[in-house]
């Protein structure tokens, strides 16, 4: 779509091929939310060389455990598991690459907007700041002109352009648009995928499908019957 900053989905062709029916997508969904709640402890060692025998062994447990939590699920396979298993450790690795992103860009608009600073320098001072220590290559590429697909600048525009941030927002108001803004840059997974062709299944009265109820997990959980 026009003004988009990245597909809505990670692998919508993907998750296509995997589609088998709406009493599937309802156990994968409820399976996501179990391995998201029980195997949430990994996040601490996310910081590990993907490569070394340390974080291999980290890996093993999980999908170890997620086996074990699929067998708890009528129909789970052992490849749409192991599917759930790795968008998991994605959704983590990408939750914890824009952890206080939205921070890092209200800093570098407050300093350019309300201080009238230069951009590059606006960056620069940002970058010196003792935190944001996991946005320091970001910063840096943006600083060095390296090629990447968007800078920060083009973000930092996308979010107060799609948002209406001006000189004349409050910095709380801001902050929180900012905070919005960043949120989509998350790509959406098979669990939400399968969740949002359960929405349109009951807006479209397909409940006689199958019978089964689950809990969405998230905030603002629900109870869907399909």
């Amino acid at each position: 779509m026009p003004d988009r900053m990245q597909a809505e989905y990670l692998d919508v062709d993907r998750y296509r091929e995997l589609y088998h029916t709406y009493e599937m997508d309802a156990v994968y969904v409820q399976y996501y939310g179990e391995i998201s709640k029980k195997i949430k402890w990994i996040e601490d060692f996310l910081h590990m060389d993907t490569s070394s025998a340390e974080w291999r062994n980290m890996q093993t447990i999980g999908w170890r455990q997620a086996l074990r939590i699929a067998t708890e699920f009528p129909h789970m396979t052992v490849r749409l598991a192991a599917f759930a298993y790795s968008e998991y450790i994605l959704e983590l690795r990408k939750d914890a690459s824009i952890k206080d992103l939205d921070l890092v860009y209200f800093e570098i608009w407050r300093l350019v907007i309300k201080d009238k600073r230069n951009y590059m320098d606006a960056v620069r001072e940002v970058y010196g700041m003792d935190k944001f220590h996991i946005h320091k290559r970001v910063m840096e590429a943006e600083l060095n002109s390296y090629p990447v697909f968007w800078t920060m600048k083009q973000r930092i525009y996308w979010i107060t352009n799609e948002h209406g941030i001006d000189f004349n927002t409050e910095d709380n108001e801001a902050r929180d648009l900012f905070r919005k803004g960043v949120a989509r840059f998350k790509i959406k997974n098979m669990a939400n995928y399968a969740k949002k062709k359960m929405e349109i299944g009951e807006w479209l009265n397909l409940q006689q499908v199958v019978n089964l109820q689950i809990e969405v997990p998230g905030p603002g959980r629900k109870h869907w019957s399909i």
